[in-house]
């Protein structure tokens, strides 16, 4: 299991992993994702799942503070 913080200022491109699930929880912003066509929001207590092999892509909420993400990988 490996942790990371990243710091997001632009959108990320649709893609997936397939070697590793992700958690992504956000420890300060506000993050619009989309997971295998759903959307949603990453921010405060709602946190996402990216399963292993699932398209995801990600874009910050424009008038939203910088975005950080505490991302888990397994």
């Amino acid at each position: 299991m490996q942790f990371s913080l990243r710091q997001y200022q632009a959108e990320a491109a649709s893609h997936n992993h397939t070697d590793f699930h992700q958690i992504i929880i956000s420890d300060l912003g506000l993050l619009e994702m989309e997971i295998e066509g759903r959307g949603g929001q990453v921010r405060g207590t709602k946190m996402a799942f990216v399963p292993a092999g699932d398209t995801h892509a990600l874009s910050l909420i424009h008038n939203s503070e910088p975005t950080r993400l505490g991302m888990i990988s397994y």
